[in-house]
């Protein structure tokens, strides 16, 4: 009987564990990244996963123009493939300060970005991203937004 909750309560996990972890972060260039986007007031870091492990993209504010909050948190392309389009590798053309994943790394100053939130719950809101962890957060909004209660955010 134990391990027949063990087994449902593993089942439950695989389920609905995986669903609030995942995210789709697309860049002014129409190319999306899928894994957990974190934004600390600086920069957008994405925890994608890939065929051979798990990578975290660092990418400017400048380049995103639209984060989905939903269950997708795998690239089924490899990295290279995703990279090599988001760095646009041709010639003259030099990728945006810290993209990728070689350190070291030092973000860019504070920026202000003004954003509007789609909830799911229906309705929006307009205002300048403060913070995305736990919570998406607008700055001078003491409401914090729980993940599962935003459907995207769209940067302006």
């Amino acid at each position: 009987m134990a391990a027949g909750r063990l087994a449902f309560a593993f089942t439950v996990w695989l389920v609905f564990g995986s669903a609030v972890n995942g995210d789709t972060l697309t860049l002014q260039s129409d190319v999306s990244f899928n894994g957990r986007v974190n934004f600390d007031g600086r920069i957008f870091e994405v925890s994608s996963r890939f065929k051979f492990g798990t990578k975290v993209l660092k990418i400017p504010p400048d380049d995103v123009k639209k984060i989905e909050f939903n269950s997708t948190d795998f690239n089924p392309g490899g990295l290279s493939d995703t990279i090599e389009i988001y760095l646009g590798e041709r010639p003259g053309h030099k990728p945006p300060a810290g993209v990728g994943t070689t350190p070291p790394f030092s973000p860019p100053p504070k920026p202000r970005i003004r954003v509007e939130l789609i909830l799911n719950a229906g309705g929006e809101r307009r205002g300048v991203l403060s913070r995305i962890g736990r919570n998406v957060e607008l700055a001078g909004e003491k409401h914090k937004y729980r993940r599962n209660e935003v459907r995207s955010l769209s940067l302006q």
